[in-house]
């Protein structure tokens, strides 16, 4: 089974780049092959329908069989392809394949947050089979992907993993897509879910080895 990962990105935050292929690389079931997609931006707008769109049909002409939907600023256990393949085995191998439950975690607010969406998944938590069928892609400059794709009649299915498997990081570096990144809107979003982490134990837990990354991200954000 050939697995690929795309990464889009838009050279606005090289070091969370390089990171998000180094835990692609530290998989326990590695992909095939890694696209980052940084081509130079044409304008300000939101592009990360087109770029996803490119690295896929990269991937396609390539033989790709699995596709990995992997946002470039986001962190994934090192056990993440593989429960994810475990996942999508046991759901009947469907074209479009996620998880209906995102977790955020906040590095200036250092807290947590979550959200259940029945039916879809967020799109850093979403893979695709070669089968899918993307003529109903989004255009830029569209900011809700997922929303758009997990919308498609297709063969979807969408599931609660058993353990917290991948973390959606809030950080206002770069260009970014989603609102959480706001410490206020976060704040109001996730009222209900909210779980303080002051001291970051659950997160240097979580995130393990990689810990040190994000923490030299807190850092520079606590001195500026």
């Amino acid at each position: 089974m050939n697995i690929h990962a795309v990464v889009p990105t838009r050279g606005d935050r090289r070091d969370f780049v390089l990171f998000a292929v180094q835990q692609m690389k530290n998989q326990t079931v590695k992909p095939d092959f890694i696209h980052v997609v940084d081509y130079k931006p044409a304008s300000d707008a939101v592009d990360i329908a087109s770029r996803f769109k490119f690295g896929i049909q990269n991937s396609l002409m390539m033989g790709a069989d699995l596709i990995f939907f992997i946002e470039d600023d986001d962190f994934y256990r090192p056990e993440y392809i593989e429960t994810m393949l475990t996942l999508w085995c046991g759901a009947g191998k469907p074209d479009l394949f996620g998880l209906d439950v995102t977790v955020y975690y906040h590095l200036g607010l250092k807290m947590s947050g979550s959200v259940k969406h029945p039916g879809r998944a967020s799109l850093y938590s979403t893979m695709i089979t070669k089968d899918f069928d993307m003529s109903k892609w989004p255009d830029d400059p569209e900011r809700f992907v997922d929303i758009k794709i997990w919308n498609q009649d297709v063969r979807k299915k969408a599931v609660t993993p058993p353990d917290i498997i991948c973390l959606g990081i809030k950080h206002g570096h770069g260009k970014c897509g989603g609102s959480m990144h706001d410490e206020k809107r976060f704040l109001k979003q996730f009222r209900e879910t909210k779980m303080p982490d002051g001291n970051l134990n659950f997160f240097s837990e979580f995130t393990g080895p990689g810990f040190w990354f994000y923490k030299a991200i807190i850092n520079e954000q606590r001195a500026a």
